[in-house]
């Protein structure tokens, strides 16, 4: 059975996504980040009317979703 992973976090920063998940790493948190080449063009697409959600998205197993946000509340 595949894992399931969800988002926790948005950013328009590819250096704060990837800099969040190594402060999940560190404590033992698989961490992925998706989006990271598109996901800083969400700026030009909202101007032009768009209502998308992307930017660059920090996901996890769904089973640490809330320890996760926890670690990136506190320590970031």
């Amino acid at each position: 059975m595949p894992e399931e992973f969800v988002t926790i976090g948005r950013y328009l920063d590819p250096t704060a996504a990837h800099v969040a998940r190594s402060v999940l790493e560190a404590h033992g948190i698989e961490a992925q980040v998706m989006g990271e080449f598109t996901g800083n063009l969400e700026p030009v697409f909202n101007i032009f009317g768009g209502t998308s959600k992307g930017g660059i998205r920090l996901l996890v197993r769904t089973e640490d979703a809330d320890e996760a946000t926890a670690i990136l509340t506190e320590d970031v």
